[in-house]
Formats: structure tokens, C-alpha cells, sequence
């Protein structure tokens, strides 16, 4: 991936320190990351947007779907990062929570196999269900369209792209997969979350209540195994 420039890179940092002092729980520093991937995201289709701006295409309905899937992708992304946001800030202050075993297990599994633990994971919003289950199915539709779209169009023009611009669409693609594989696991985790009080597991339909920091060193199933990068690959 095109390393960011000086400017991009303090943004990244301060949003970075802004989103810690405010999403502090594990499951909202899943959120914290997703959204950092998405802003990196937002760089990278503003620097696809500057190669198409500078090819020469000579078919306007190829240049209008450009135009269209460059600001879909970046109008999807930042309305997922937005919505994480609050999301993660007003429906998840528990700061400490943990998931069920049968959900912790099976994203172990498949956290095992980077890139494709999103596809092998395309199953468990409905097998898990919860509230508003759907949600990541329709994230994931739009990804995919996204990804789709783009492709087949720059794949018209591709006699006019150089290297660097294959590799900057190849890391737009793979941040947008990657974006989309986590927000539908922290979904699929937040459906189901159980807030730890006292050694006891209460589901997070009964009352909330204040419950102690649990230690980064406790070997118990709170959610956060796996986090992302900065580069938005996963990690576990």
C-alpha cells in the first residue's frame, strides 16, 4: 500500500489519540480501529480519485461509473465509520464485556486464515442472529459492488494505468474488504455481548451496571482478539 504522506499521517495520528481517550473498551476499540482503517480508506479512494482525474477516456459512460463508484465507496466507508462511532460510544459503554464461548470460538477459527477469514465468516450474522442481524449482509452487498463495479471499470482502462495506480486500487479493494469483514464481526459481537460483574456473566439484556477494567493479560473470552493494523490487515 502507498505509504501516506507527512499530513496524512498526523491526521491519522491525532484522529488515532482522539478515538483512544473516548472508545476504551475492548469491543469499542475494535470499533476504534475499523474506523481508523476507514479514514485510511478515504485516502487511498482520494488518490484513485487523482489517477482517474488523469486519464484520458474518451467514453463518457465509462468515465460517469468511475466517478460514481469512487464516491459510493467513499460516501459507504464514511457513513460506516460514523455509525461505529456512535454506535460504540452510546450503546457500548460497559467497559467490560465478554462474548459467548460458542461465538469466541468460532471467530477463532477463522481468524486463523487471513483474507479469507471474511468469507468463511459470511455465515455467522444468520447462524448467530441476534437484533438487526441483516445489517452486515447489507454492508456487505454494498462492499461488493463497490469492489465489483470499480473493477470492471478500471479493468476497460487498464492499458492506461501504470503500477503504482494497480497497486493503489489493489489496496483501496483490500481495505474495503477488510472494513467490511470487521464491522460485520463486531456486529456479530455486539449482539451478543454479556458484561462481566463479579466473576458473574449477565446478558446484556438484564440492567447494566458498572463493572471493574478487566487486565489485557486475563486469559478469559473478552471480545478483541483480534484487532486491525494500520493498514487495515488483520492480526490476531
Amino acid at each position: 500500500m502507498p505509504s501516506p504522506t507527512p499530513a496524512a499521517a498526523a491526521g491519522l495520528s491525532t484522529i488515532d489519540n482522539l478515538l483512544s481517550t473516548i472508545l476504551n473498551s475492548r469491543l469499542q476499540r475494535k470499533a476504534k480501529s475499523i474506523i481508523l482503517s476507514s479514514v485510511e480508506f478515504l485516502i487511498v479512494d482520494f488518490a484513485v480519485l487523482q489517477t482517474y482525474l488523469q486519464l484520458e477516456i474518451q467514453n463518457p459512460a465509462i468515465t460517469n461509473g468511475l466517478r460514481i463508484s469512487l464516491f459510493v465507496g467513499a460516501a459507504y466507508v464514511a457513513a460506516l465509520a460514523l455509525f461505529l462511532f456512535v454506535h460504540s460510544f452510546v450503546f457500548l459503554r460497559v467497559t467490560n464485556m465478554k462474548t459467548t464461548d460458542r461465538i469466541e470460538n468460532a471467530y477463532a477459527k477463522t481468524n486463523r486464515i487471513p483474507l479469507l477469514d471474511g468469507i468463511l465468516e459470511l455465515p455467522f450474522p444468520v447462524v448467530f442472529r441476534g437484533s438487526w442481524w441483516i445489517l452486515p449482509y447489507v454492508a456487505w452487498l454494498a462492499c461488493g459492488s463497490v469492489i465489483g463495479v470499480s473493477s470492471y471499470l478500471f479493468w476497460v482502462v487498464r492499458e492506461e494505468l501504470d503500477m503504482t495506480a494497480l497497486a493503489t486500487l489493489a489496496a483501496g479493494a483490500l481495505l474495503l474488504y477488510q472494513i467490511t469483514s470487521d464491522f460485520s464481526e463486531y456486529w456479530v459481537h455486539s449482539r451478543h455481548r454479556e458484561e462481566v460483574n463479579g466473576g458473574t456473566a449477565n446478558s446484556s439484556s438484564s440492567a447494566s451496571a458498572s463493572a471493574a477494567d478487566a487486565s489485557d493479560e486475563e486469559a478469559s473470552n473478552l471480545v478483541g482478539r483480534r484487532e486491525v493494523s494500520s493498514a487495515g490487515f488483520t492480526r490476531l
